[in-house]
């Protein structure tokens, strides 16, 4: 396989915590970083010398900051992004292993479209065993390395979906399109804003503790990838939904707000079921944040 050229894409929104680090340690390990700051109130600033930023009007979702990055790192000639959260952080020779588990990958047959890490909080992941790497459903796309053709062949990241479940859609989208979605055995240091890990009848679930408004995107766009992946993948689809219900079910149960959470997932499930995509309205959106 030939040395990948490899450039980092970083989705911010009004980040609670400084970006100079996380970029840092990207300048050390990619070829070029850009930083997509998805029309904060407050630009994003105080970043390193030789880091590119593309600052949105207004706020587009995470997919369209991770299109705007591809389509940036591709002008540059990249093959690959490794696309971060701003809550994430790489430890020293993260892409270098990164690149060698997936050529190690090309070289027992696969054909890898997304590669991400195994140990990112208590993010469990379940699939088929191949050597030291895991074929999964699905993967986080923070700390993810994508090819960038891949990515073109799939479509891209679904801006319709606007934030929530966009990973997950991208994913069955490359494995549609002959591609394998990888986890390899690495740690990424990412932070899961307030969530909960419960341990129930033997498993890990976790309780997001989001703002209502994400209740809403997550419902909504869980029930729409599930629907878009009933024909081909019935069990995935199934499977999303008993997640979803179980999401649902924990929220009510053990979070708050849970009135404001219970309008949100009940919009969620009425969009859904009637193909709504896109944003939220803007009263909707901060009646709910």
């Amino acid at each position: 396989m030939p040395e990948p050229r490899v450039c980092a894409v970083v989705a911010a929104y009004q980040p609670s915590v400084p970006l100079s680090d996380l970029v840092q340690a990207l300048q050390q390990q990619t070829d070029a970083v850009v930083v997509v700051d998805d029309g904060s109130p407050t630009p994003v600033a105080d970043l390193p010398a030789g880091v590119e930023v593309i600052t949105s009007p207004v706020n587009r979702g995470i997919a369209a900051s991770l299109n705007t990055g591809a389509t940036w790192a591709g002008q540059r000639g990249a093959s690959h992004i490794l696309t971060l959260d701003q809550d994430s952080m790489i430890d020293d020779g993260y892409v270098r292993q990164l690149v060698s588990w997936w050529g190690q990958a090309a070289k027992q047959g696969l054909r890898p479209g997304a590669m991400g890490p195994g140990q990112l909080g208590d993010v469990v992941y379940r699939g088929e065993r191949v050597g030291d790497l895991l074929r999964v459903a699905e993967v986080m796309q923070s700390g993810a390395l994508f090819d960038l053709q891949a990515l073109t062949a799939a479509g891209g990241f679904s801006e319709d979906l606007v934030i929530d479940g966009v990973d997950t859609d991208v994913s069955r989208r490359l494995l549609s399109a002959g591609y394998a979605v990888l986890i390899c055995p690495l740690p990424l240091r990412h932070r899961l804003g307030r969530t909960r890990a419960l341990h129930i009848l033997g498993r890990t679930v976790l309780l997001t503790r989001h703002a209502p408004f994400r209740d809403y995107y997550m419902t909504r766009n869980r029930l729409l990838i599930a629907a878009r992946n009933w024909h081909q993948d019935r069990r995935f689809a199934l499977g999303l939904l008993r997640r979803t219900a179980v999401a649902i079910g924990l929220t009510l149960i053990f979070d708050r707000p849970r009135r404001a959470k219970s309008a949100a997932i009940a919009h969620g499930v009425r969009d859904a079921l009637r193909g709504v995509t896109g944003p939220l309205p803007g009263p909707q959106r901060e009646r709910w944040s």
